[in-house]
């Protein structure tokens, strides 16, 4: 409160402005100092309608100078922990911390070590047992996946937002880099039907989670041999897959309320699955 103040009474804006400025700022930068920092010194300067845009625009562009000085400490991390650091940002913020570690194990990624150094640069925080991240934090995060191929989301190393990974999945532009996505198909949010031709080409992925997958059945090329965790609750299933497929590294399987699920799939060779949720599955009968 302090800085605002500083910065609102050196540029004299109407009280009403002041404080509508102060709260916004505030809501936005979630007590990180640096925040209240860049904005107040950036945005006090500048009439109501300027910014007003400007923090409208922050919610889909960071600003470049407090997302340039957080990554002072992503960059100074090393491969494992990064990998990390991405997969918390992009999939397991506020998730189980015993469960996510689990995820992150099996992909080989040393979690006990990698979370005890984000936990001392201040990238991350525990909560009743749940991983908590700043909001510009983690937004930093996925600033990071977006910049290395900028407006080609299929080449993103993680799709952590429904509308991309919608979007590359109905465009068929999904690349080898993809290893971890997110969609979320409900009625409410995104309405998206696939051709009966459609292709699932993500060799290397290692979670998938996909709410509302509205095909009877996943591709027949779909290959889960990296596969970690399978969560697709609410999907129009019938049958996952057809005959064996390599699932030596699957630990979890969530097909919860598939209520057009018959038949669960083959697995015999998924000699680590730790989980089967079906709960919900009205229509599932065994053989």
């Amino acid at each position: 409160m302090e800085v605002l103040g500083h910065y609102s009474s050196k540029h004299k804006l109407p009280n009403d402005d002041s404080m509508e400025l102060s709260k916004r700022i505030r809501n936005y930068a979630q007590g990180l100092p640096l925040a209240l920092k860049v904005l107040g010194s950036s945005l006090f300067r500048l009439e109501k309608p300027e910014w007003r845009s400007h923090l409208n625009k922050l919610k889909s562009c960071p600003h470049p100078k407090i997302n340039q000085v957080l990554q002072i400490s992503y960059d100074e991390l090393d491969n494992k922990a990064k990998n990390i650091f991405m997969d918390i940002s992009c999939f397991f913020k506020e998730e189980d911390k015993d469960h996510v570690m689990e995820i992150l194990e099996a992909c080989g990624f040393f979690p006990i070590c990698g979370i005890r150094t984000l936990l001392d640069k201040s990238l991350l925080t525990i909560s009743n047992n749940k991983l908590e991240m700043h909001d510009l934090i983690q937004e930093m995060g996925m600033e990071v996946v977006r910049q290395k191929s900028p407006g080609e989301p299929g080449k993103w190393s993680s799709l952590c937002s429904p509308t991309y990974a919608s979007s590359v999945l109905k465009k068929q532009t999904v690349t080898e880099e993809v290893e971890g996505s997110e969609c979320t198909l409900e009625k409410e949010e995104c309405k998206v039907h696939f051709s009966q031709n459609f292709k699932f080409h993500y060799d290397d992925l290692r979670y998938l989670f996909w709410h509302g997958y509205s095909m009877k059945s996943l591709p027949c090329e779909f290959n889960p041999e990296n596969l970690v965790e399978l969560n697709m609750p609410y999907n129009h299933i019938k049958q996952l897959w057809k005959g064996e497929k390599d699932l030596e590294k699957l630990k979890f399987m969530e097909l919860s309320h598939s209520k057009f699920l018959e038949k669960t799939p083959d697995l015999s060779r998924a000699t680590n699955l730790e989980q089967l949720v079906l709960e919900g599955c009205t229509n599932l009968h065994v053989d």
